[in-house]
């Protein structure tokens, strides 16, 4: 299935379940038992770690049970990029072999940057990065040459990196024998234009503070780098000389400017201060917004999920969310990131306290429920018992319409069944408005929007469900809402007002057998009386379904409700 299929069919998933917040297109990528592509003979024992880009490439990392020494795989969309014991993939590194990965990073604009250790062929081991297939930086071999380090300097240790979509990347390591977090600039090949030294943990005072830095944090949720080059960054003072202290010494930093500290209030939720900065998780999207997953008041059991310090998500202690019962949020994130796409949805994992602990951990998109353990099932139909909530065990594309998430099922043969699965989340967006009237069917048709209000991404879907099979309909549109009761004859309600464009997509469709239309709007080219427009950010334009129908013999017609969407 390609990707635009992947999407046409979470379109019609919607039109099954209209009134769920999101819909699913999915894929099995790999569960256990499945051949290793590339390893011939091997199937896959074992799923370590996921990650997905905003075009649907995936990456995930399996072991097979044969020979230990040649058992880490690393699959890239469905093709084997490196087999641990062996030089595949890795022509310039001498006859060195592949390891262990470290991390996999896919970017939206193609570019694909691995970090892995490899065991030299003299002994030893040493990290390198690849980006496309090339080698791009090398343990004690590439130099750092940013403002602010020694001349000369050298790559000690690669711990971490974070690249955008926009040829840049965050490289977190050693050097000079203290941590460092540096950002390059590169140009469209890969070599480097720039680069630019965040901040290093050299015992230097960062401006503003009292007491040198202690240590950096290169976990992988404690850094963040988006597109426009805006980075987000972990920094610890030392609390053990004179002026420090445990209550307020970690720090997050936007750019160079303070974000979070230890023990300053928080505007949200009222009343509470920052807890330790050092077990927080963040992200920032390409928008410049950004979403704190962390505890407050040095307590490691009131953590909170904030998005730009005042749109509270989850806050561990209160009811939790989506009416799963009447339960308390209990825990936040375990060893998991969080993520904040740019249409602004925000993924998270929690823990609430029913008493059949089975059933009591959710994936969350915002206040909605992913996957349920225990409840939720894969697309094969078994029961999720266990999301895998490590640092690579889900992850979410920039844009939010992906999702990667590894799953323990409940299978006959196997209770603890491994499968990674790749997922449409189209969210829906739009307001619904207006009194609907039944159709033939016996319900009211519904309307939703799937994709994103962002004009530059010219991506929504309009998708009306619960309607006559077999009818013709089209989709209308109209800056202006509007009522008026069985207009030309039709049993319904029109919701629109002053100029109505119609055909929306550019066709008039058919209801088929499943009771539902589907229409691409193109947002630079919406229909209007005298014409088409394009759609500007800050506008509101309403959209509804027109269809065909049947009462009692009699040929009429009848709307959908309407939607508003206002496009930023």
């Amino acid at each position: 299935m390609t990707h635009s299929q992947l999407r046409r069919f979470a379109a019609a998933l919607t039109g099954m379940a209209a009134l769920a917040p999101f819909s699913f297109g999915q894929i099995k990528l790999i569960e256990e038992g499945d051949p290793i592509p590339g390893v011939p003979g091997e199937v896959c024992s074992r799923i370590d770690d996921v990650a997905v880009n905003s075009l649907g490439d995936w990456c995930i990392r399996v072991d097979h049970a044969g020979d230990s020494n040649f058992d880490e795989c690393i699959v890239t969309n469905g093709a084997l990029v490196f087999q641990q014991g062996t030089t595949t993939g890795l022509a310039a590194l001498g006859g060195s072999t592949f390891n262990f990965l470290d991390s996999a990073n896919l970017c939206d604009n193609g570019d694909h940057y691995y970090l892995f250790s490899a065991s030299l062929v003299a002994g030893g081991s040493e990290q390198a990065v690849y980006r496309n297939g090339a080698l791009f930086l090398r343990q004690n071999v590439s130099s750092i040459n940013a403002v602010g380090l020694p001349a000369g300097s050298l790559w000690e240790s690669i711990t971490e990196i974070w690249p955008n979509n926009a040829n840049q990347i965050m490289v977190g390591g050693r050097s000079n024998g203290y941590d460092v977090l540096v950002k390059m600039t590169l140009d469209a090949s890969g070599a480097v234009l720039s680069e630019e030294l965040i901040v290093a943990d050299d015992g230097s005072t960062l401006p503003g503070h009292t007491v040198p830095i202690q240590g950096l944090s290169l976990s992988r949720y404690r850094n963040a780098l988006n597109d426009n080059g805006t980075t987000m960054w972990f920094v610890d003072d030392d609390h053990t000389v004179a002026g420090g202290s445990t209550a307020d010494d970690s720090w997050v930093y936007l750019d160079n400017a303070p974000l979070w500290r230890e023990g300053d209030p928080t505007t949200i939720p009222a009343g509470s201060i920052y807890g330790t900065q050092s077990s927080s998780e963040f992200n920032i999207n390409n928008l410049g917004d950004y979403v704190y997953q962390g505890a407050l008041d040095a307590s490691f059991t009131h953590d909170v999920v904030v998005v730009n310090d005042s749109i509270l998500i989850a806050e561990e202690g209160t009811p939790v969310p989506a009416s799963l019962g009447a339960w308390t949020l209990t825990s936040i994130g375990s060893t998991s990131g969080v993520f904040l796409s740019d249409a602004g949805n925000v993924v998270w994992y929690g823990d609430w306290d029913d008493p059949d602990t089975d059933i009591d951990t959710a994936l969350f998109i915002n206040q909605d429920v992913l996957f349920q353990e225990g409840v939720s099932t894969t697309m094969n139909g078994d029961i999720i018992d266990t999301i895998a909530a490590t640092d690579k065990g889900f992850a979410v594309s920039d844009s939010g319409q992906y999702l990667i998430v590894e799953f323990f099922s409940l299978t006959a043969a196997d209770p603890t069944f491994n499968g990674v699965y790749l997922y449409d989340i189209d969210a829906t967006i739009g307001d619904s408005y207006c009194t609907t009237v039944p159709n033939s069917t016996g319900v009211s048709g519904s309307l939703i929007a799937l994709g994103s209000s962002v004009v530059a991404d010219n991506d929504v879907t309009l998708v009306a469900s619960d309607l006559p099979n077999l009818a013709f309909g089209f989709f209308i549109v109209s800056q202006t809402q509007g009522f008026a009761m069985n207009p030309g004859g039709s049993s319904g309600n029109i919701c629109l007002a002053g100029a109505v464009g119609r055909a929306v997509g550019g066709s008039i469709l058919n209801t088929g057998t499943s009771g539902s239309i589907t229409a691409v709007a193109d947002l630079t080219a919406i229909p209007q009386p005298m014409g088409t427009v394009a759609v500007v950010a800050g506008e509101t334009w309403n959209f509804q379904a027109w269809h065909r129908d049947a009462v009692g013999g009699m040929t009429t017609s009848n709307f959908t409700n309407g939607l508003s969407i206002t496009f930023n």
